[in-house]
């Protein structure tokens, strides 16, 4: 989607995929709510709603200023998710993002995941097709079209991280979306400490790095990635 006055992006999930959570979570359809589309329902769609929640645990939760690199935010934001999970959170299948956000190779940074390259390209063309979308219904469209044809291109546990993606992307992409496009305006739990120019925010590359962060980490991988996006650019 192109850049609009929409909402941050997708928070990395965790290197784990977690159980449900019990704060209050937002509306995301559940396995049983999701769109079936000619009885076709996403088997890692649940992938979507745990990092949705977890996103938006880390924003309630930031309630100071960021402190200044990298390393010292995905410290504040593991912190954040250690606290809900009792220290079941770990970054380090997450790489690096590098001096600046704005520096970031998306291409460059997918190609340090342990997937094939088959695999790294398919998550490359979603990234494409974010970009491309002119609003949030004609990139869920898109998302739901390719995922229907998963199962002819991988099989194993590239299968369901290609599944993952998808998932993550059609629900990072909701949250952040305005509430005029079928969104979830996302910046909303944005806290105002955090010092946000929401009108300079890259947000298609938010939610790039989201779907990206899920395949290196599933729902956690994505929702960190996510809230260490927004972060750095604040």
């Amino acid at each position: 989607m192109k850049k609009k006055t929409l909402v941050l992006s997708g928070i990395m999930s965790f290197a784990l995929l977690l159980g449900s959570c019990n704060k209050e979570e937002i509306e995301v359809p559940s396995n049983d709510e999701a769109p079936t589309r000619s009885g076709f329902v996403n088997p890692m769609e649940e992938e979507g709603i745990v990092h949705n929640s977890d996103l938006q645990y880390i924003l309630e939760n930031i309630t100071e200023t960021p402190p200044y690199g990298e390393m010292a935010q995905r410290e504040l934001v593991m912190d954040i998710l250690n606290v809900e999970y009792g220290g079941a959170v770990t970054l380090a299948t997450l790489p690096e993002y590098g001096t600046t956000f704005e520096a970031i190779n998306l291409s460059e940074w997918l190609s340090l995941a342990p997937v094939s390259t088959e695999l790294q390209d398919q998550v490359m063309i979603t990234v494409d097709e974010l970009a491309a979308s002119p609003d949030l219904s004609s990139f869920i469209d898109a998302v739901n079209t390719r995922e229907m044809e998963a199962e002819g291109l991988f099989s194993g546990d590239e299968l369901n991280i290609y599944y993952a993606h998808f998932a993550v992307a059609r629900a990072s992409a909701t949250f952040w979306a305005p509430i005029a496009e079928g969104g979830l305006n996302g910046y909303s739990y944005v806290g105002t400490d955090l010092g946000l120019d929401v009108a300079a925010i890259d947000w298609d590359k938010v939610v790039a790095c989201d779907l990206i962060g899920a395949v290196f980490g599933g729902p956690g991988g994505a929702a960190t990635a996510s809230a260490i996006s927004v972060v750095m650019q604040s």
